[in-house]
């Protein structure tokens, strides 16, 4: 799992990558974020082979976990998470 740092203050953006995992011309169709109490979401998109989603907030010394869901246009469709930790400081 990655961890990135972030100051309380700021609001940026985090991609979820999944192009070594698609296969066979398959792509996204859809990602979902589970953000946590302490961050707030503020969008969210996604490319055929990325996810991204914009975040803010969250309380000094803490760490948060943000995992994507992706669902793949392949029938029937393939689910994957991948999580990130966000460390504030």
């Amino acid at each position: 799992m990655k961890v990135f740092r972030k100051d309380e203050v700021g609001q940026l953006d985090y991609v979820f990558d999944f192009c070594d995992w698609l296969t066979g011309g398959d792509y996204i169709a859809d990602a979902t974020f589970i953000v946590p109490p302490g961050l707030d979401w503020i969008s969210s998109k996604n490319t055929s082979k990325t996810a991204t989603v914009w975040v803010s907030g969250g309380t000094q010394g803490e760490s948060y976990r943000v995992d994507c869901i992706v669902t793949t246009a392949s029938h029937p469709p393939r689910i994957a998470k991948k999580s990130i930790t966000l460390e504030i400081t």
